[in-house]
Formats: C-alpha cells, sequence, structure tokens
C-alpha cells in the first residue's frame, strides 16, 4: 500500500505515530497486487479479483468501497448468477 499512501492518511486526519513505530516505518513505494502474481499462482487470480482488493484495501475509509458497491462488483457476478438460476428454479 506504501510508505506516501500511510503519510497521506496520517496526515489527512491529523493522527500521530508513537515514536518507536515511526522510527521503525521503511519508505516503501506502492505495489501494484499484479506483482504478486507468479507463473504458480496466475492461475489463481482474476483482473475483477485484483479491482476489487485495490478498491478494498486502501488506508483511508472515505475511499474504501462500500459493502453493497463490493457485492454489487463483477468479481461477485458468477456468484449473483448462480443464485438467480437458483432462484428461477
Amino acid at each position: 500500500m506504501g510508505t506516501a499512501d500511510l503519510m497521506d492518511y496520517v496526515w489527512k486526519y491529523k493522527l500521530t505515530i508513537k515514536s518507536i513505530i515511526s522510527k521503525k516505518l521503511q519508505n516503501w513505494d506502492w505495489q501494484p497486487w499484479e506483482s504478486v502474481i507468479t507463473k504458480q499462482n496466475k492461475h489463481l487470480i482474476n483482473p475483477e479479483g485484483l479491482d476489487l482488493l485495490n478498491k478494498m484495501l486502501v488506508y483511508d475509509w472515505e475511499k474504501w468501497i462500500a459493502p453493497q458497491e463490493a457485492l454489487k462488483h463483477e468479481y461477485f457476478k458468477p456468484v449473483v448468477e448462480f443464485k438467480e438460476k437458483e432462484q428461477a428454479k
């Protein structure tokens, strides 16, 4: 998620970080979730899942995707379609 995003969050909400923790913080650049994809796990990952992760895993709660919106996300489309088929029976 990156140190810069963390610090933006801390400054935005006028939070404080204890000095013992602050001293241990390193300057990490934000890394896209795609950077964790390897040949071994590529078959387990899809673009919709990564998009949902990007919308859920952010420091600032005002930028989080709302649970209602998350359930409408494209990632859950197969689940919704299955449920609709089951209800139509």
